[in-house]
């Protein structure tokens, strides 16, 4: 059943299928059509839920605590809708595939708004009907009767005022205040759909009676009273179409940070903040990057720099002897702010402010080594104040972006990595579960619930995080508010393959070894350059995997799979585009998949979802269609090997895998990394 619906709020009854059968969503739940648009509240059984994904675009959670609730498009009624929900239930994140099927025949439209409106302005013309005759039989006591009147009206009628704030009570984790019949209602978890539904009715209620009230009192005293009708809102339910919660709202402002990109200041200082920096630093050069974008470097003769990043982030980096940097002059060392705080806060508000709300106690900032470095009591002076300043090498890293470990190896920096935010388990680079499990790196909790006692005890000197952050800002107010410095590594914002990697000069920056980054990068752009060196092969290609509820998800033409693939010479099925776009892959029905790619040349499973396969049977075993194309006829199956998603530095490899792929018809299993052909 295609959606044809007025204006207004439904509910409907939901039924979820796929996954483990574990999971569970509130049914019935809340349809909300606006403009013709319809969006369902979307109530999971657990707070474990950080995005979901419909027809590729992903939505965010509209709470921050409880169970986890999501606004979701709705086209279709009684259509199994395939959905895609990540959980951060087990150690590492994993994508779920799901269906929603939204049953028509429970379909049933609220009017409690117009019926509060009616029944309020019937109740109001009884009571001044009563007024007029207690006036007319006992105008002595006229006063009186006029209080009488006014507290019946108090006991009976909520005030608009009351009224229309709880129609605009949104912020979830807060009670969501709804009056409905002179009493107060509270909803102790406005986040949760159901209570959330019976908010928005209560509101609607409430709000409709307060309003005939108003409007049956200005026509009887000879106004209009239209104004205040037009202000009537759609009640709690509606206003989450704003994102419902104050959090959310953050979440689009920083959120995975692409949205926001628009409005962010330009990487680096201005001309007016440069202006301020003492003389002895020297002159300022800006590295030139050939293909991020997400990030800056500028140099400094005196050997600092200053990392600027796309969300507006800014640190300062003062090397030391240990980072192999050649000593300057010495100009004496003075102690070293590190908490990229505001200055008009003292250091002992800070402490006395975040021990008493989280309570932590900050930690306290190590004495910096001598650096021989100029004036830095002047330099923490001319900074701005949200600029960090950091030693080099960067010690003890709280690390929750996964694709900097690859970078860090790379480098041979792990020692400088202190806490994970992914346990052994959830590695597939060796060196780093060794780390682990020989406690040289420790486990300090998930991105979203990390464990702040024991970051705080290792003496965290910067928290790496990816972009998932942004969905969980009060972590990083946290952090921040307890000494220890966030900065977000956007690599997977690149659009280019090698802007992603062209982010290890960012970590060699911050561990003091830029020239064996470069080294990395150059080697991987050499691989790049390889496997782009022959002419097309004109052959196509498809990359996807199959989701639990037979549905196939396949990588956007503006995501950077489709890159390698046309930089090692073939040919993407859906093309390449330049257009940014925040999700990296959309979904389809087999059917459409089987219209698109019967006839390409060569099929590579994605394994770092779909999970790793060996054989063609095993991959006919998740759909039979398959055995109709023509890469499965002429064995020209491959699959990712597990590890790949987590080699941010193998990527010049994988395009050359590619090429390999491509260029022979039978190739030794040797040549490829990342790239294996199915039996």
């Amino acid at each position: 059943m295609i959606l044809d619906l007025k204006d207004g709020e439904y509910t409907v009854s939901i039924e979820l299928g796929g996954g483990s059968g574990r999971a569970s969503v509130t049914s019935p739940t809340a349809l909300i059509v606006e403009e013709g648009q319809a969006e369902a509240v979307i109530e999971w059984s657990s707070g474990n839920y950080d995005y979901m994904r419909v027809d590729g675009e992903q939505y965010f959670p509209v709470n921050s605590t409880g169970n986890s609730v999501f606004r979701i498009p709705v086209e279709q009624l009684d259509v199994p809708i395939p959905v895609t929900a990540d959980t951060t239930a087990m150690s590492v994140p994993h994508e779920i595939e799901y269906t929603l099927t939204f049953d028509s025949t429970s379909l049933v439209q609220e009017k409690s708004g117009k019926l509060g409106f009616y029944i309020g302005g019937a109740l109001i013309l009884a009571l001044f009907g009563i007024l007029m005759y207690m006036r007319r039989k006992k105008k002595g006591n006229a006063g009186k009767s006029g209080k009488a009147g006014n507290a019946a009206k108090a006991s009976n009628v909520p005030e608009a005022g009351n009224a229309a704030k709880a129609s605009k009570t949104t912020e979830t984790g807060n009670a969501a205040k709804a009056i409905e019949a002179g009493n107060t209602i509270k909803a102790e978890n406005a986040s949760k759909a159901s209570k959330a539904a019976k908010a928005a009715k209560a509101a609607k209620a409430a709000k409709g009676a307060a309003m005939g009230m108003i409007l049956t009192m200005l026509f009887l005293s000879g106004c209009s009273g239209a104004a205040t009708g037009n202000k009537t809102t759609a009640g709690a339910a509606a206003a989450g179409k704003e994102k419902g919660t104050a959090d959310a709202a953050s979440v689009n402002e920083t959120g995975s940070g692409k949205e926001a990109s628009e409005d962010r200041r330009p990487l680096g200082l201005t001309d007016a903040e440069k202006e301020k920096l003492p003389k002895a630093l020297g002159d300022m050069e800006r590295l030139q990057l050939e293909y991020a974008k997400e990030f800056s470097i500028d140099r400094f003769e005196n050997g600092c720099k200053l990392i600027s990043v796309s969300d507006g982030r800014r640190l300062f980096l003062v090397p030391t002897e240990e980072a192999g940097q050649p000593e300057p002059q010495s100009m004496g060392q003075p102690e070293i702010q590190s908490t990229g705080q505001p200055e008009t806060q003292s250091a002992d508000q800070s402490e006395t402010q975040s021990a008493g709300q989280s309570g932590i106690q900050p930690q306290s900032q190590p004495e910096t080594q001598s650096t021989g470095q100029p004036e830095l009591e002047a330099l923490s002076e001319a900074l701005p104040a949200d600029v960090t300043v950091l030693t080099v090498p960067v010690k003890n890293i709280y690390l929750a972006a996964s694709a900097a470990m690859d970078m860090m190896r790379e480098l041979d920096a792990l020692e400088d990595i202190r806490l994970s935010a992914t346990n052994e388990d959830g590695w597939y680079i060796d060196e780093a579960k060794e780390a682990m499990r020989s406690g040289k790196i420790l486990y300090a909790g998930k991105y979203s619930t990390p464990d702040y006692e024991r970051i705080l005890s290792e003496h965290c000197e910067l928290a790496v995080e990816n972009t998932m952050i942004g969905h969980t800002p009060e972590v990083r107010e946290k952090l921040e508010s307890v000494g220890v410095p966030v900065v977000v590594d956007y690599s997977s914002h690149e659009t280019d393959p090698l802007g992603r990697m062209e982010w290890i000069l960012f970590y060699g920056a911050l561990t003091g070894k830029d020239e064996k980054a470069k080294e990395a990068f150059e080697a991987q752009k050499a691989a790049m350059e390889f496997a782009g060196s022959g002419e097309k092969t004109g052959k196509t290609v498809a990359f996807f995997y199959i989701m639990t509820n037979g549905a196939v998800n396949v990588r956007k033409p503006s995501d950077y799979i489709p890159r390698l693939i046309e930089q090692a010479g073939g040919t993407y099925i859906f093309g390449v585009s330049e257009d940014s776009n925040k999700s990296s892959s959309m979904s389809m029905q087999m059917e459409e998949f089987y219209a698109a790619a019967k006839d390409t040349d060569y099929l590579i499973y994605n394994s770092a979802v779909g999970g790793t396969v060996e054989t063609v049977e095993e991959l006919l075993g998740k759909s039979g269609l398959l055995s109709d194309f023509k890469a499965v006829k002429e064995g020209n199956v491959w699959c990712t090997a597990e590890n790949l998603y987590q080699k941010s530095m193998a990527l010049g490899d994988f395009a050359s895998d590619i090429h390999v792929m491509l260029t022979e018809e039978n190739p030794d299993p040797a040549e490829t990394k990342y790239l294996y052909r199915l039996k």
